[in-house]
């Protein structure tokens, strides 16, 4: 069943993903699986539970900088999965016009 408001679409892409733990924060490159208007989904994120379980990074606030792309988006940690995964959900973005033609 899909879950998200809006359709996904596919994007050849790489990110720099930031998330805020409230006990310190992470940084890893990600491959940019899918995006909608109002999420992303990260794939080949590495090692980013070394530092954190899966259930302490759901709600953190996380920032995705597309290398690509000259947007970067804002919001928080929806999914976070063992394998590498990362879903964000999000709440802004720095070009909101782009981010709308990327991701419909």
């Amino acid at each position: 069943m899909e879950r998200r408001m809006h359709a996904r679409k596919l994007i050849d892409d790489s990110a720099l993903v930031h998330v805020n733990t409230g006990s310190g924060s992470i940084e890893k490159t990600a491959k940019i699986d899918n995006i909608s208007l109002d999420g992303i989904c990260l794939k080949n994120i590495g090692d980013i539970h070394a530092d954190s379980t899966p259930e302490n990074l759901r709600g953190a606030q996380a920032a995705v900088y597309l290398r690509s792309n000259p947007v970067s988006v804002f919001g928080f940690v929806a999914r976070s999965e063992k394998d590498g995964c990362l879903a964000v959900k999000i709440k802004q973005s720095t070009n909101d016009a782009l981010w709308e033609k990327l991701s419909t």
